[in-house]
């Protein structure tokens, strides 16, 4: 699922590229809640592959290279070494060398909207319980049972390291939740200190926070695809950690709600 969604963002900068030199795009795609396996990223990668050729040949690029090498024993975390580089290639192309907070930032407003989506899910499977239905729909928008807004610091001057943390605290909480389902968790990354830490390094996080948010998707019986990207400017790193901050805010929200029901099933 991780590098499924990977792929679907270097095919969001393959459209972008195709657009803007006056070719037909590729079709857009977008993560849903679904198992992919090994097969589902093939045919992206296969689609990708593709598509850059089709593109440089219109474009009367040098030819490109055909062969086509064997590999034997790799896993995905080979793979994702090698689309990383592929995705920072296709930004090239569309002249970003460097990921700005903007592009960031629409990628952590995606994560929230899953997020929201999710949690509002769960809240309407919770109709018997109209109370706890309504402090699960608050939750979503930021808010408390008693009324009072998550208060989100955007005017604060923040890192990208700041915003990079407040991703894995994202990660961490579902982890947290994947482990009440006893489901096997992904290891997060550890920041050292002192260690630079760039938008792009975050970036790579809120695509790491929506693949695993369409796999909660599942368990949760939500439906809907993570939305398409909105382009964004002027944004900083301190709009970067606040929403990833609401998104953690309701991630915890599920992750009691969770709790409750697992006590409540062992109780009975």
């Amino acid at each position: 699922m991780h590098i499924y969604q990977l792929h679907v963002m270097c095919l969001d900068q393959l459209r972008k590229f195709e657009r803007s030199n006056g070719l037909i795009a590729t079709p857009l795609i977008v993560s849903t809640p679904a198992k992919y396996g090994p097969g589902d990223v093939y045919q992206l990668s296969v689609l990708m592959s593709d598509r850059i050729d089709r593109a440089a040949e219109l474009l009367g690029a040098a030819e490109l290279p055909k062969d086509v090498r064997p590999a034997k024993k790799k896993s995905p975390t080979d793979v994702y070494t090698q689309v990383v580089p592929v995705l920072v290639r296709l930004l090239a192309l569309n002249n970003t060398t460097k990921v700005t907070p903007s592009e960031v930032f629409s990628q952590v407003v995606r994560a929230r909207q899953d997020a929201q989506a999710i949690i509002s899910s769960v809240a309407q499977a919770n109709s018997a319980r109209p109370a706890r239905r309504r402090h699960l729909q608050a939750k979503a928008f930021g808010m408390s049972a008693d009324g009072k807004h998550l208060e989100l610091d955007q005017s604060t001057k923040r890192t990208p390291a700041e915003a990079f943390d407040a991703c894995i605290a994202v990660r961490r909480t579902i982890n947290e939740i994947w482990s009440l389902k006893k489901v096997k968790v992904l290891p997060l990354p550890i920041r050292k200190s002192g260690e630079k830490i760039l938008p792009g390094d975050v970036f790579l996080q809120t695509q790491m926070i929506i693949a695993e948010l369409n796999l909660l998707k599942l368990v949760t019986k939500t439906t809907t695809a993570t939305p398409p990207t909105d382009v964004t400017t002027d944004r900083t790193p301190a709009q970067v950690r606040a929403e990833a901050l609401w998104s953690d805010y309701i991630l915890q929200a599920l992750l009691e709600e969770l709790r409750d029901s697992v006590s409540l099933s062992v109780a009975i």
